[in-house]
């Protein structure tokens, strides 16, 4: 008999208990979700160059001197925290990242509901793992997997599926995105300038 991950709630208790995620209805496969991970790398990029540009200018009309001569190492670390910081929010927060919500895509936990920022760090970190030979180790962890769960999901206990499929609760609401979305955005460029910055 097929489970309904949409159903009311069991209170058990005192404790809301739901139904697994079914297997049977639809989770995002690789394509649509590597399209995600492409779009999410131009906005990165996109908002990182507006950071820089902004500093720039800043630096030429208060009269502040830039580091420009930051150790690579420290450039490398600087951009791994941002975008592991962003990412985490962004699904955690509000369960997409800005390429997820364009694909219409979200992140939930394998209950069918809205996880939460422990959860994003875990598979933002994981993603590092899942994306090595282009993605490869992830193709095929998700052909193996009935749900296509990567190693991040599965260490985070989490699906993405699509946003139509989800019924009302079981997704933060848009002012939770545009909230997400924003402070992810901001420490995204705070830490990719902090090297010029702290220098």
């Amino acid at each position: 008999m097929s489970i309904d991950p949409y159903e009311a709630p069991a209170e058990t208790g005192g404790v809301t208990e739901f139904e697994p995620w079914d297997t049977d209805n639809p989770t995002a496969g690789f394509g649509i979700r590597a399209l995600a991970r492409v779009l999410d790398i131009v906005y990165v990029w996109s908002i990182t160059i507006v950071a820089g540009i902004t500093v720039g200018v800043g630096s030429l009309l208060l009269g502040f001197e830039l580091n420009l001569d930051s150790h690579p190492a420290v450039d490398w670390i600087a951009g791994f925290v941002a975008t592991l910081t962003f990412h985490a929010i962004c699904e955690g927060g509000f369960g997409a990242t800005p390429g997820k919500l364009v694909c219409g895509l979200r992140v939930v936990d394998e209950k069918g509901h809205r996880t939460d920022i422990p959860a994003g760090f875990i598979r933002s970190m994981a993603y590092f793992v899942d994306a090595l030979f282009f993605g490869l180790v992830a193709y095929s962890q998700m052909n193996s997997s009935p749900m296509n769960q990567r190693f991040g999901d599965q260490w985070a206990g989490t699906v993405v599926v699509f946003a139509k499929d989800l019924p009302d609760g079981h997704s933060p609401g848009p002012l939770m995105g545009v909230i997400a979305i924003t402070v992810g955005s901001v420490l995204l460029m705070m830490c990719n300038v902090s090297p010029m910055l702290l220098g």
